[in-house]
């Protein structure tokens, strides 16, 4: 019982984490444009793009790896049986 209880919060987390490290990709894309837009300067609009971009990138890499790092933490560990 305590098994399945964990692996519901295990999948609820994940689901979190992946959700999140999405959004934050999306989102810097969607900053990325808006600032390509407002910006009429295209040395700054460029810089400033590139910066949103690698940014988000690096953040949803980190979620990404927050989120193996939980699964393997927490997944349980499965014994031989002899």
């Amino acid at each position: 019982m305590v098994a399945r209880i964990y692996a519901i919060v295990l999948t609820m987390l994940l689901i979190l984490l992946i959700g999140s490290g999405l959004g934050c990709m999306f989102a810097g894309d969607f900053a990325a444009r808006l600032a390509e837009i407002n910006l009429h300067e295209q040395s700054v609009s460029v810089t400033i793009k590139v910066v949103i971009c690698g940014v988000a990138w690096c953040t949803s890499g980190c979620i990404l790896a927050l989120s193996f790092a939980v699964l393997y933490f927490w997944a349980p560990d499965w014994e031989q049986k002899r």
